[in-house]
Formats: C-alpha cells, structure tokens, sequence
C-alpha cells in the first residue's frame, strides 16, 4: 500500500504452517480427535497451524477451528484443484513492506521520546519521519481467472498465490492461513456476508509442475481495480478537467460537472469503506493493513457513483482482538510461548504497549484505533491524490507531510496546502461542509488513540452529509 504502517517485524522466529494432504478417510476414522474432521470425501486438503485447522474437501468442506479439544465450525468452503481453475491474466504482484524505523504514532511538540522511542530525542524525529521501508521479501500473485468444474462452472474468480516455503520467506504459509482464517470467521454462511468485503470461495495447494507447493486463495470477482489505480486515473483527469471513465455532454459547458462527480465518488468511497471497516470491527477483527491498494472497486466511471459498490480485501493481516484471543495471547505472553499466528501482531501489541493499552479491553480499543488511523490516511490519501495535478503528491510524501513535517498538526498542514496552487483542488474538498474534511482528518488522525473516533462516529460525520 501506498500508506506504509508498521505491520509485521521484517524477521519472524517460527517454523512454517504446513499445507498437507491426506488420502483417505478410512484413515481418518482412526484418529482420536476424528469429529474434528467432517468430511464425506476420499480426500481431502489441510491447512494446520497450531491450534486452527482447516479441512477442504473436493467438493465441500466445512472450515473448523479446534481450540484445545473442541471443534468450532467456522464456514463452509468449496475445495478447489488446479484443474477446477484456468487462469485468464496476470493482475500483477501483490507484496508487503516491513517498516524497519518508524516516528511514534502522537509526537508532541517539546515532548522527549525516550518511552515511546528509546534512544531518540525530539531532534531525531524528522529523520525518523523518512521511515526506512524495506521489502517484505514475499510476492503474492494475483490473477483472474475463472472456475471450469463443478457447481461453480464458469463463475469468475480472482486467484491469490502464495508463494511454497522453498520460494519465500516463512511467513508465506502464516500469512495465507491468516487470511483464510479470517475470511471464513467473516463468512460463515451467505446470511451475514458483507457487501463491503470481498468473498472468498476456497482454495487448494498446487501439486505439480513449478506451482508445487504454493498455497492458492480463490475469490469471487468482484472487481480488479483498487482505489489506488482509481487515484491515479483521477489525478490524471483532473490536470486536464475531464471525468474517470465516459463524460456526460453538458461538461463541455461546465468545467465543475466532473469536479462534482469526483468529489461524489471519493465519498463513497471513503463511506463504504468505513462500513466494511465497521463490519470488521463488530465481528472482533482489526484490519491492520488496510490503504488505498486494499480497497477494490466495481468500477472506476465516475457518473455510475449510484451502482459503485466498495469492497475490502488483503486480510493477511487482520488480528483476531475477540475477548477469547485477547486472553489467551495475555496468558501466552506472560508464559513466553506465543503462536505462529500471535506473533504476526507482535508488532501490534508493542506498540500497544509503548501507548499505555496493556489490559486487554485497552489492547481491543488500541487494535481498532489504529485501523481508524489507517482510514485516516486514506481520506487525506483520495482527496490529495485524486483532486491534485497528476505527479504532484503520492502516499508517502503524504505521510511524510502529516506525521514528519507537521507532525499531525491539522490546521497547519492545511494552510501549507492552501499555499500551494497544485493542492487547490484538494484543500477545497477538505474545507466544504465548514472544513468538514479536515475536521474529520482531525478526529482520525488524532496523536492520542484514545480520542479517535468509532467506525459509527466517522460514518455520522457531516463530511459524507455534504
């Protein structure tokens, strides 16, 4: 994502997840914990990480978790091969940027940094505002494609691959379980799907040929272009005056038609975005690695505002932060003895703890806060982005404005912006509704966690009402 945020440590200290296969259900009948798995096939495919195991079947599966002894169902899945699928076209590489140093989050001016930075002074904060980001070291392909078997025969679909543990770092398996993980807890059944988050159909692990062993994600299409590439094409639009997408004939009269219909567009966008992120939040899960290229749209014409529909995606991520995982990662933390999947939220919960939030409830609240910022950066992200001369700002000159320069002081960015004719556009669209945008900047961006607002509070803001 453009809005790089400290997400994962760049070095993890655990074995891989396995992605296994077992043949035969005649042998699984012998296994003592056999309810654990439910499942009518001759074969069947696993994803096992500690405590979570999840059964594929090759025509249906029921997704279950086991925690201790008991078996939870999650979600029902539909086992995929690599026959089932055939791939259309490369959408390109999906990674992710491990933050190496980074500017605590609500510097204060005339504030030391030794407990929230150790070792750094307020001196050294601009040069910690330049954020060393480094690769991930991890490239997950993305393609779409359709399905040729079963049920779902000719049904487009998106297609997420995950490297095999000989190709990539260890965490390739923890973050593909993670996600599917997540997304079954979100999806148990289509009676409480969200509009606003992608669906994911299944999945299965490549066999053969150079594929072999890569662990395979398959999606419904719901769209392929993310609020990124959307920004971009708005950027560009908007140097020459005209519309994203097919313009309507009385814009050649008037230069403010297409302007307004932007200005629409990046409001939906933002108020689907705050319900999908409302949905996470209410089902016990933070995002944590949500930007403007976790975002993908329906389509990028901009008079078709009425019929676009917003969906989040990359929950690779996402942190489970139920009163259930909150206590026992408290109880594996005094115990030193975390999980492969709690330590993809160490990061997290270090942070958490440098902020003061050590109880549990704090952790929750401090989880949601921090995706709150997140959006934060992605309302100040569309509106600079997309209103502005093309080539004249992107995300982490952006970030570096907000959080480096000013140090999250609102009202003096804004007079920078207002400064600057290149960002006239933008700093209009923040200052309709009395500056409702940058009081919503305000609100989310806010140094302390505590006073950031809920996912309900920003969907009620008068900058959506505009």
């Amino acid at each position: 994502n453009c809005f790089v945020t400290p997400r994962c440590s760049p070095v993890f200290s655990s074995k891989n997840t396995v992605v296994e296969r077992v043949a035969k259900e005649s042998a699984l009948r012998n296994q003592k914990n056999s309810d654990v798995w439910n499942s009518k096939s001759t074969k069947i495919g696993m994803f096992s990480s500690n405590n979570t195991v999840i059964v594929f079947t090759h025509n249906s599966a029921r997704l279950r978790r086991r925690i201790g002894t008991k078996a939870v169902p999650l979600a029902e899945l539909q086992g995929f091969t690599e026959e089932m699928v055939m791939i259309e076209r490369s959408l390109g590489t999906s990674k992710f940027m491990s933050v190496a140093s980074w500017p605590p989050r609500g510097i204060q001016q005339g504030d030391e940094l030794a407990q929230e930075a150790p070792g750094y002074m307020l001196a050294d904060a601009d040069r910690l505002a330049a954020q060393e980001v480094v690769d991930g070291g991890l490239d997950i392909r993305v393609y779409q494609g359709r399905v040729t078997e079963g049920f779902s025969a000719n049904a487009r679909v998106i297609l997420k691959a995950y490297p095999s543990r000989s190709a990539s770092s260890l965490t390739s398996d923890l973050l593909a379980t993670n996600e599917l993980v997540t997304y079954a807890a979100l999806q148990p059944d289509d009676t409480v799907l969200s509009p606003f988050l992608c669906k994911l159909l299944g999945g299965f692990t490549a066999t053969q040929g150079l594929t072999r062993g890569e662990q395979w994600l398959v999606f419904r299409d719901d769209g392929t272009v993310t609020a990124a590439e959307y920004a971009a094409q708005a950027a560009a639009a908007s140097s020459q005056g005209i519309a994203v997408g097919q313009g309507e004939f009385w814009d050649q009269f008037d230069d403010f038609r297409p302007l307004g219909r932007r200005k629409s567009f990046i409001r939906v966008i933002l108020f689907q975005v705050m319900r999908g992120l409302l949905f996470l939040h209410s089902n016990d899960r933070a995002h944590q690695s949500l930007g403007p290229n976790s975002v993908v749209l329906s389509t990028v014409e901009e008079r078709d505002v009425r019929t676009l529909q917003v969906r989040l995606q990359d929950l690779a991520f996402a942190v489970d932060v139920s009163p259930q995982a909150l206590q026992d990662l408290e109880d594996r933390r005094q115990r030193e003895r975390l999980t492969r999947m709690q330590e993809l939220a160490s990061d997290l919960w270090q942070r958490a703890d440098s902020a003061g939030a050590t109880s549990s409830d704090e952790r929750r609240l401090f989880a949601l806060a921090d995706d709150i910022y997140a959006a934060g950066l992605m309302v100040a992200y569309l509106a600079f982005v997309s209103m502005s001369d093309f080539g004249t700002v992107d995300g982490l000159s952006l970030l570096k404005l907000f959080e480096g320069t000013f140090r999250l002081d609102i009202e003096a960015t804004r007079d920078f912006c207002a400064a600057d004719l290149r960002w006239a556009k933008s700093v209009d669209f923040l200052d309709e509704n009395g500056r409702a945008g940058w009081e919503l900047l305000q609100m989310m961006l806010n140094p302390d966690w505590e006073k950031r607002p809920t996912c309900e509070e920003v969907i009620a803001h008068r900058f959506f009402s505009a």
